[in-house]
């Protein structure tokens, strides 16, 4: 199962973290990166990266989030994550 991306308006995309990420399938890793840095770098949104559906997260996400993070700051957008498990937190 994909990702699912939700463009709130010009400035602002929800990404909702499928479950399978639970996984560790690098696709899906890999997938969630893309996207994240699609809607950041070229698109210019701030983005909310949702995941209520995810009890356990590879820490390569976390890697990749850190990175776009930093780019994402650099072309004064932001990176929010939300509905994060205590675990996960």
């Amino acid at each position: 199962m994909q990702h699912e991306i939700e463009l709130v308006d010009d400035d602002l995309a929800v990404i909702k973290v499928s479950r399978d990420l639970e996984t560790g399938r690098r696709e899906l890793v890999n997938q969630l990166r893309d996207s994240c840095r699609e809607l950041i770098n070229e698109k210019s949104r701030n983005l909310i990266v949702d995941f209520e559906e995810v009890n356990i997260c590879p820490s390569l996400v976390w890697g990749n989030l850190l990175v776009l993070s930093k780019q994402a700051k650099e072309n004064q957008h932001k990176i929010c994550l939300c509905s994060l498990r205590p675990v996960l937190e």
